[in-house]
């Protein structure tokens, strides 16, 4: 089916250019070659409409959607003067109307549907306006003077249609203005665009790209977070330079925090170190690029999250499958989009089938990532005495042009014999040896423990056994000690009653 003609509607085109799926110029993917049929090989109607072509030779970066709602005939003036601001400050925003050649105008290009309210049929930009715009100058006689200036897409103004090119359409045309159906009232919006140059941004991390949005309320007791991993083939340092949000709202203030390391795999997007924490004000509904007052900087292969918390009840844009008219995917793999409960734990998003339209921007740096190649240890082997401690300090080997401090994990081979606390504290336990292992991923340094008998009494006179036992014996002495042939040393003593055992001793010196 040749979706170009079936139809659309800016809520759905908001967030396919959210997604940096285009805008590509007509010059690269003109109109005609996508009609030319789907039997090309290269796309699905063309190669100008080729995943490349929207991907790779977008002309532009669209980074804020500003979702405004036209009121009825009775709040006319006051969403009049927020669409004048916008199109003073952003050129044109997009609108939808019912098209009727019953309702044209040619004589004064103008154009008024006093009849169809509940429909809408296309859509054009408004790009200016005229107050004292003749209520007299449309088919039949508006309610009032004024009218917005269109610019629509069939061609120019040789025709005798008003519609073509630019034309005036009243202020009181039904289609375009909120209106009420029973109990409800039905909204009617115009959509600002606001792109910057494709080279704004080197990448985007995101999951929700086109699907079917919708919104959920968020208290101000439940921050919501969107975690991503760097990916990275160049292997430099990528700096954090904004981050995206959908809210369905006007008015959202709050707080956006940066952690590194986040969720470390357990769920907790908080888990990691918190890099940045800034308010933001959000004034209009739709999708808003926040700039970061401070850079964050992450390496390949690094987890970060983007947390919001609102100061108030927010209604904020998710992501869904939907399959209607239009079919619409999303990304609903688990631990990526997070939302806190009132039982103040953190709920995986992918749970209930949806995805936060979270997103972040990137640079990239000209900072090689850092990489632990190794750890040297203050000692590689010691000596210690049943209760004695000794504090290892390991520091850690890397390249890369930026400083990095890499966790430690420390771990004993033979905890009987001696252990070692999460700062690298060895403790002595008992004789015997034990290798201590300082370690991150797959580096690591080992320092071998050799844990010798504590002193069997203060002072040499004592003629007590160790503590342990309760037995009370004289204390044993050398009777000779003979040098053999093959460089061994003999020994005798006198045996003693009521021993198990003997600890002997040697001087590495004389």
């Amino acid at each position: 089916e040749n979706y170009l003609a079936t139809g659309g509607n800016s809520s759905y085109t908001m967030w396919h250019l959210a997604s940096w799926c285009g805008p590509v110029e007509e010059s690269k993917a003109p109109y005609a070659g996508l009609l030319k049929g789907n039997e090309d090989e290269d796309g699905l109607l063309g190669k100008e409409n080729s995943t490349e072509a929207a991907y790779e030779e977008d002309a532009f970066h669209v980074q804020n959607i500003y979702k405004i709602a036209i009121g009825d005939m009775d709040t006319m003036i006051s969403y009049k003067q927020t669409i004048k601001k916008l199109i003073m400050e952003y050129g044109a925003l997009g609108i939808s109307y019912y098209s009727g050649a019953e309702f044209d105008t040619p004589e004064y290009d103008s154009y008024y549907n006093y009849r169809v309210k509940n429909e809408t049929n296309h859509a054009v930009l408004v790009v200016g306006w005229n107050d004292d715009f003749p209520k007299e100058n449309f088919v039949v006689e508006a309610p009032g003077d004024g009218a917005w200036l269109i610019r629509n897409s069939w061609g120019d103004e040789s025709d005798a249609s008003a519609q073509n090119g630019f034309f005036w359409i009243s202020y009181y045309d039904l289609a375009m203005n909120a209106y009420q159906k029973g109990t409800d009232t039905v909204m009617r919006y115009a959509y600002v665009y606001d792109a910057e140059p494709a080279d704004n941004y080197d990448n985007i991390y995101q999951y929700d790209g086109d699907a079917m949005s919708g919104w959920i309320a968020i208290s101000e007791d439940m921050p919501i977070a969107n975690c991503f991993t760097v990916e990275n083939e160049k292997n430099v340092l990528e700096e954090v330079r904004s981050v995206g949000i959908g809210v369905a709202q006007s008015g959202v203030s709050g707080t956006v925090e940066i952690y590194t390391g986040s969720s470390d795999g357990l769920g907790n997007p908080t888990a990691g170190t918190k890099m940045l924490s800034q308010e933001f004000y959000l004034e209009y509904p739709g999708y808003h690029t926040i700039k970061l007052d401070e850079s964050v900087y992450v390496e390949n292969g690094q987890e970060f999250a983007v947390v919001f918390r609102f100061e108030q009840e927010t209604q904020v844009n998710l992501s869904y499958d939907y399959d209607n008219w239009v079919r619409f995917f999303t990304y609903e793999n688990p631990y990526v989009s997070y939302w806190k409960d009132t039982d103040d734990k953190w709920k995986d998003l992918a749970d209930e089938g949806y995805i936060f339209r979270i997103k972040a921007y990137t640079d990239e740096t000209q900072y090689k990532s850092p990489i632990l190649t190794g750890f040297n240890l203050n000692h590689t082997s010691v000596s210690l005495a049943v209760g004695e401690s000794l504090q290892l300090a390991a520091t850690q080997v890397s390249t890369g042009d930026v400083p990095k401090d890499w966790k430690q994990y420390w771990i004993s081979s033979n905890a009987s014999a001696a252990t070692v606390s999460a700062t690298g504290k060895v403790s002595a336990v008992s004789p015997g040896k034990a290798t201590i292992k300082v370690y991150n991923g797959e580096i690591s340094a080992s320092c071998e423990v050799t844990v010798l008998p504590k002193e069997e009494a203060d002072s040499p006179d004592s003629e007590t056994v160790p503590e342990k036992s309760s037995v009370s014996v004289e204390k044993s002495t050398l009777s000779s000690v003979v040098l053999t042939d093959q460089g061994k040393a003999k020994l005798k003593w006198k045996k003693q009653t009521g021993v198990t055992g003997y600890q002997i001793y040697r001087a590495r010196t004389p």
